[in-house]
């Protein structure tokens, strides 16, 4: 074993990264969960280890330091991914008791509000000259018969969205899309009446359906050069209500104009590690403009390996192996990376552009699933394939038109 890859959650995320890793490396991971997962669970490619306690950061590191401490030969060696936006913050915090132990591509703790904070980091882009949605700030203590200056439709989205998950109440989303002050009114009494004590976000919404958003993964090293970048053009998004805005159909692309926008916030703002980056294209002023960065590889990542970008060897390479590429790597590869089976892509994929673009890449067999891998175990498949096709239903039950909003 040439290192030891250690990741924290056993999802789809926490596969994609290991399966990246063994691609390049046939080396093995070991993820770290509060429980087993169908996508993780019965892999030869990765070794699951169950600590109930994860969520707790002082179980976790102490875990994290066992484990280390199993593997005398890995010192040196051992590298750490988070595979929610939970674990990394959590790494984050605990980056001092861990770095002895662990190779870990995460900011400096210093800078987790400006990104953990969704006002913070809006205060940064306009400091910076990254353009962003125009943007309202909500608070517990002035939602109260609340009266926005926005042009409807609106997006209301948690300014802090690691606490936001831990509070229920009817109708939770991710993000809700709202029509009217009265709506705005009424989500805004469910979230705060259910706990969440923190800022909410109240933003224009920019126009287009889901062809119109980018997502751009990088690596920036410690001294906040970006060695890898590699832009995606989502052309479909989730519509379970808990993950809308995640991606479920992006093609790779080629875009230098949106690659030296993100090179230079991310080095402007003394960025290090991964950043998992979700912009819009607004048609209106020809800008892209940014939501938020992700502070972990996004949930479909593996977008990255598929298009030859070599994101997350490339992480590896330079903190292991001391190996720094001549140029910022980026995508060479079109592809299609789907997180919904191919039917449900092309039914409700709303350009017709791209949903000819995707039958084409289909066709041309340039496109492929995180989940699915034919070097791993048959005993995942029943289970994937079923998760896979409930996409099927959420569909039929969910879908709204966004060139319809």
């Amino acid at each position: 074993m040439k290192f030891l890859p250690v990741i924290l959650g056993a999802d789809t995320n926490a596969y994609g990264i290991a399966k990246s890793i063994y691609q390049y490396y046939q080396e093995k991971s070991i993820c770290v969960s509060t429980m087993p997962l169908f996508m993780t669970n019965h892999s030869k490619i990765i070794d699951v280890r169950i600590c109930k306690e994860l969520h707790d950061e002082t179980a976790m590191v102490d875990e994290l330091i066992r484990l280390a401490k199993e593997t005398p030969e890995m010192d040196g060696k051992r590298i750490l991914f988070a595979a929610s936006d939970a674990y990394a913050v959590a790494l984050i915090n605990q980056q001092e008791k861990l770095k002895e132990y662990y190779h870990l591509p995460v900011i400096p703790k210093e800078q987790l509000q400006q990104f953990e904070e969704k006002e913070a980091f809006y205060q940064l882009c306009e400091k910076h000259g990254m353009p962003y949605a125009k943007t309202e700030v909500v608070t517990k203590d002035n939602y109260v018969n609340y009266q926005s200056q926005l042009m409807f439709p609106v997006v209301l989205k948690p300014s802090n969205s690691v606490s936001y998950f831990d509070y229920e109440f009817e109708g939770k989303k991710k993000a809700f899309i709202i029509d009217s002050l009265e709506e705005v009114q009424a989500t805004l009494n469910r979230i705060y009446e259910g706990g969440y004590t923190d800022p909410m976000i109240l933003q224009e919404f920019i126009p287009g359906d889901d062809s119109c958003m980018r997502v751009v993964n990088a690596y920036v090293d410690a001294s906040s050069h970006v060695q890898a970048i590699s832009i995606g053009h989502p052309i479909l998004e989730d519509v379970t209500p808990e993950l809308v805005g995640n991606y479920v159909a992006i093609i790779s692309e080629e875009n230098e104009p949106l690659s030296e926008l993100c090179c230079q916030f991310l080095e402007s703002i003394q960025f290090k590690g991964i950043a998992d980056i979700d912009l819009k294209y607004d048609e209106r002023d020809q800008q892209y403009k940014i939501f938020e960065v992700n502070l972990r590889l996004g949930r479909s990542s593996y977008y990255t390996t598929m298009a030859g970008s070599h994101l997350i060897q490339q992480i590896i390479a330079d903190l292991i192996f001391d190996e720094q590429p001549k140029e910022v790597l980026k995508n060479t590869k079109e592809i299609l990376w789907l997180g919904v089976p191919e039917k449900v892509a092309l039914e409700y994929i709303e350009d017709p552009h791209w949903k000819a673009e995707a039958k084409r890449l289909i066709d041309a067999k340039q496109y492929g699933f995180t989940l699915y891998f034919d070097q791993d175990s048959v005993l995942r498949k029943r289970g994937i394939k079923k998760y896979y096709n409930s996409y099927i239903e959420r569909y039929q039950k969910w879908f709204k038109r966004k060139g319809d909003v």
